[in-house]
């Protein structure tokens, strides 16, 4: 049986928005398990990003716990959540937020220095992300579906345990998309990563481990799948 990396329990986290009060998580409780593809799944305003947003130390809850890998982390201290962020989690973001002046290796070199104890080789990254014959190339010289490979190589080579994905294929034509996802998923298999993806595309559900729907910041639903399609098997 697996072993928790994740628990959110009774998690709140509201907003006020001019006079009114909105309930991002609203008594939240799920788990994730480790070296599991969770996809966490739901429309605008629904709660995804929040979610993303405390679990990369980025933000707080209001009330409740989250638990990662056995350590309470919603009470850190800012000095606390920094070195989190460091040392535990790789982001994949929409929009690539590659520096436009370095090259893609220096891009990947930059993410690898911030966690020296335990980081990958930043060219031996590129080079398993297929951007062999690309790593002094600017991200003005690269593909979409290039630039997003060179973000996903920068999240993996600080060698976290857990990477969140925002909207990984959000920017991308339909080719590029399944190439990465596939890439996220062979990655994470092979260096024993927990990816989470945050997305509101309903069609990713048929290729996760484990798929937690939201509805106005509380879970919906909940579905564990046995024997996932294959990333090239999907259409959106």
């Amino acid at each position: 049986m697996s072993r928790v990396l994740i628990e959110f329990r009774k998690v709140r986290r509201t907003f006020k928005v001019g006079s009114t009060n909105i309930n991002a998580c609203n008594n939240l409780s799920f788990v994730i398990n480790d070296g599991e593809f969770c996809l966490i799944l739901g429309p605008s305003g629904s709660g995804k990003t929040t979610i993303l947003n405390i679990l990369g130390g980025m933000d707080s809850p209001d009330d409740g716990a989250v638990i990662v890998n056995e350590i309470d982390i919603s009470h850190f201290s800012q000095k606390e959540l920094t070195n989190y962020r460091r040392n535990d989690i790789g982001f994949v973001f929409q929009f690539y937020n590659l520096m436009p002046n370095l090259t893609a290796l220096e891009n990947v070199e930059l993410a690898s220095e911030v966690n020296t104890n335990k980081s990958l080789n930043p060219s031996d990254t590129l080079d398993k992300v297929g951007l062999k014959e690309r790593k002094n190339n600017f991200p003005s010289q690269l593909s979409g579906g290039e630039q997003q490979r060179v973000a996903i190589a920068r999240a993996i080579a600080k060698n976290p345990d857990i990477l969140l994905c925002d909207e990984p294929t959000g920017a991308l034509d339909f080719e590029s998309g399944i190439s990465v996802l596939k890439l996220l998923k062979d990655t994470c298999k092979t260096y024993h990563k927990t990816l989470i993806i945050v997305t509101h595309n309903q069609a990713l559900k048929q290729i996760a481990d484990h798929v937690i729907t939201l509805h106005n910041g509380s879970v919906a639903h909940q579905e564990y799948i046995d024997e996932p399609l294959d990333i090239e098997d999907i259409v959106w």
